[in-house]
């Protein structure tokens, strides 16, 4: 099963990666440095916000959901200049509505709805203490489990082990798993340990 499986379908798809890519969604996901809170509820299903880099440096503000253990991108788009500057720690004003106190997000009807409301408005850097750094969100919380499997590896070698996950679509945690029985099994075998598996 892939670690980091979207739930696309024509109510999201379309709308939302034509101003992502789902390689950059994937490198979002996977930004060690991203900031989230737990937002707002919509008919009983969570909703999560964060901002966060793509490997190329485009900081992205998102907002989605669970359903099962598929990531479901309710929304997606570049980070207006003061959302970035929330991302970064500093501020500035932009062109987009700002939402000054999380009561000022309204109950949506649909996902749709939901979509255009955030292709309008962005958040105010007054919210910016409410946001969690590092990310509680649950894919946060499945890269700081990975990064605790390997404490002592080097922050360049752990980057490209996520890299090679999203690439994969493996789970880093699986992958690190892999890598050290793989290790394992040559060092056994080069020891002449050979009736280990």
């Amino acid at each position: 099963m892939n670690w980091l499986e979207f739930d696309w379908d024509e109510g999201n798809e379309d709308k939302v990666l034509r101003r992502v890519s789902e390689k950059e969604l994937r490198e979002t996901f996977t930004d060690p440095d991203q900031i989230d809170r737990e937002a707002y509820i919509v008919e009983g299903e969570r909703r999560w916000t964060f901002f966060a880099k793509t490997w190329e440096g485009r900081i992205m503000f998102v907002v989605y959901t669970m359903r099962e253990d598929k990531v479901r991108v309710i929304s997606a788009r570049e980070a207006e200049d003061d959302e970035k500057r929330i991302y970064q720690r500093g501020w500035n004003e932009g062109i987009m509505k700002k939402i000054k106190n999380w009561n000022e997000i309204p109950e949506f009807e649909t996902e749709n709805e939901e979509r255009e409301f955030w292709e309008t408005h962005s958040i105010s850097p007054d919210l910016a203490d409410d946001f969690d750094r590092p990310a509680q969100g649950p894919m946060a919380r499945k890269m700081r489990e990975a990064r605790a499997m390997v404490p002592n590896l080097d922050e360049d070698t752990f980057r490209r082990l996520i890299e090679l996950s999203v690439v994969e679509s493996v789970d880093p945690r699986d992958l690190i798993t892999r890598f050290i029985a793989d290790g394992l099994r040559e060092e056994e075998k080069r020891a002449g340990l050979t009736n280990h598996r």
